[in-house]
């Protein structure tokens, strides 16, 4: 089985709230990224579990382009929109694709598991070889 850990570059159209437009990066990062962080994101197919080289792009296609990026703002809205390209690194688990977790629940109903130190998983007593005990 392949790997449940994905890298992909990804472009979202973002708003730019009017005051992060001193420090875009760092705004769109602190706003929109950062508390994607370590949850399930529908757009991503994932959960994400790090993001790194944002950047600000003229299109979703993330040419490179000539500063300076202009975001775009619509009427007399208050913040403007501009498009953010960054590495994400995703966790798409599928079944058949083995993960390492230790064990910290065992009772009549199911096994818990503490997987890479960041998630929590459970495996119901009815899925668990019928041999087993404890």
């Amino acid at each position: 089985a392949s790997s449940p850990i994905w890298r992909q570059t990804t472009s979202f159209y973002v708003p730019l709230s009017s005051v992060g437009q001193r420090y875009p990066l760092e705004s769109i990062c602190a706003e929109h990224l950062s508390p994607l962080l370590l949850t399930y994101y529908a757009p991503l197919k994932g959960v994400l579990l790090s993001y790194s080289n944002v950047r600000l792009s003229d299109s979703p296609r993330g040419s490179q382009p000539k500063p300076p990026v202009l975001a775009k703002s619509v009427d007399e809205y208050a913040v403007s929109f501009v498009w953010v390209m960054a590495d994400f690194i995703v966790l798409r688990p599928a079944k058949g694709v083995e993960l390492d977790g230790r064990v910290n629940l065992v009772n009549e109903s199911h096994m818990g598991l503490l997987i890479w130190n960041l998630f929590n998983a459970s495996i119901d007593r009815k899925s668990l070889p019928k041999d087993w005990s404890w």
